[in-house]
């Protein structure tokens, strides 16, 4: 009979403990949902966005009243990496804790190498019917610590900063982690764009060919319809010998001009595999408002892909290095930037 009271007991003792720990995480869970810890409300209108890792990176996005996205207050932000940022706050989902014998190494993790994500959205203090709003403020609904991907790879580590569970967060629909989507380096969300300008918007064109310098030559505009070409001398070429066509599609080649990507911690330190630590090629542009545009042109050695024609040639004939207003280094391709890169003789050939 003892045995039996003994059993007993421990078995509605285990039934009481596993009821508790169902009720504790599942509690957990529906607090991390109702309060908000990580996704984002539809509704809510995203202001700003700072992300910031263990070493000190620091990427800072924030949105102007004209509803351009800027970077670190400098930049044009990269609007791809944007709306998929803005995607994932908005979509990702709890799919449990983390685990009790899991859970104080994910913590652990999280304050020693968790990126910190905090989301800021427009508030308004004064609400009246009609949709009428009025003095915006920024104010902060997110802040949460985002931890590597899950070992299955199917969703990652993220813990609320005032919270004391760690939880595994997922993308519906999406197999992988997205830790990456929240990588606070700043090459990752500068916009490729490097110059849009309209012939309107153009002032001067300064092209400098080092190798060949007979072919520099810059253009003036009086007007979006007039403008006048020089030779390196300053000298207008005989105007019989000036192609108009060309030149009006030169001219008219400066409206989508864009790198493939920034070079990680370039920091206007020269790549390893750059052919000359010389520019082939120089460019100035100055637009309507003033602003000058420096662009430099780096030959870089070919890939080492094992294909005949990167053997075959002493540089790569496919990809160059770009240097804006001697900032950082990006890789950038021919097809793009050759309507620019045209030596004098094209427009009298």
């Amino acid at each position: 009979m003892q045995k039996l009271k003994y059993w007993l007991l421990l078995l509605l003792s285990l039934f009481i403990l596993v009821v508790a720990l169902r009720v504790f995480f599942t509690q957990s869970t529906s607090d991390a949902i109702r309060q908000g810890e990580f996704r984002v409300d539809s509704n809510e209108e995203i202001s700003r966005v700072r992300l910031q890792d263990h070493t000190g990176n620091i990427v800072f996005l924030e949105k102007t009243n004209e509803g351009v996205w800027i970077l670190n207050e400098e930049y044009l932000a990269n609007m791809p990496a944007i709306r998929d940022l803005l995607s994932t706050l908005r979509r990702m989902d709890v799919r449990r804790p983390v685990s009790l014998d899991r859970s104080e190494f994910v913590k652990e993790h999280l304050n020693s190498e968790g990126i910190r994500v905090e989301v800021y959205a427009v508030r308004y203090r004064i609400r009246l019917p009609g949709n009428i709003r009025w003095l915006p403020r920024n104010k902060k609904i997110r802040d949460f610590l985002v931890g590597a991907d899950l070992e299955t790879g199917e969703g990652t580590y993220m813990q609320g900063m005032h919270a004391q569970i760690p939880f595994e967060i997922y993308l519906p629909g999406v197999r992988s982690g997205i830790r990456e989507v929240f990588i606070p380096k700043e090459y990752i969300w500068r916009d490729p764009l490097v110059l849009s300008l309209a012939p309107g918007q153009i002032k001067v064109i300064e092209l400098r060919c080092r190798n060949k310098p007979h072919e520099s030559f810059s253009i003036y505009f009086d007007s979006e319809q007039e403008y006048r070409l020089y030779d390196r001398y300053d000298q207008p070429p005989a105007e019989v010998l000036i192609r108009e066509e060309r030149l009006e599609r030169y001219i008219n080649a400066f409206l989508r001009l864009h790198y493939e990507r920034m070079l990680p911690l370039s920091s206007g330190t020269p790549p390893e595999d750059i052919f000359s630590d010389e520019a082939f090629m120089e460019m100035e542009i100055l637009d309507a408002d003033g602003r000058k545009t420096t662009l430099a042109f780096y030959k870089r050695f070919p890939p080492k892909d094992g294909s005949l024609v990167s053997e075959k040639r002493p540089f790569d004939p496919n990809r160059f290095y770009l240097r804006i207003n001697d900032g950082d280094f990006a890789l950038a391709k021919y097809y793009v930037f050759q309507p620019v890169m045209r030596p004098l003789s094209w427009f009298t050939e």
